[in-house]
């Protein structure tokens, strides 16, 4: 979804939002679109990871990696 915020009643699984620690401009709207979400009693967490906008992909892909592995 490019703008979750939109949208944060329907997701259908559980949800990651990471974004990097650099990026002030997600922190707001994934912590925001995590709150509407939930409650809505869906899974959905905003999880900040190290970096920036090219830089949190490695962190975050590893945390989405481990994610799925215990589901």
């Amino acid at each position: 979804m490019r703008s979750p915020l939109a949208f944060p009643g329907s997701f259908k699984c559980p949800v990651r939002l990471y974004f990097g620690n650099q990026e002030g401009l997600f922190r707001a709207s994934s912590y925001k679109t995590a709150e509407l979400a939930k409650k809505k009693k869906l899974d959905v967490e905003a999880v900040e990871v190290p970096g920036h906008h090219s830089t949190a992909v490695p962190p975050a892909m590893q945390k989405c990696i481990e994610f799925f592995g215990k589901h």
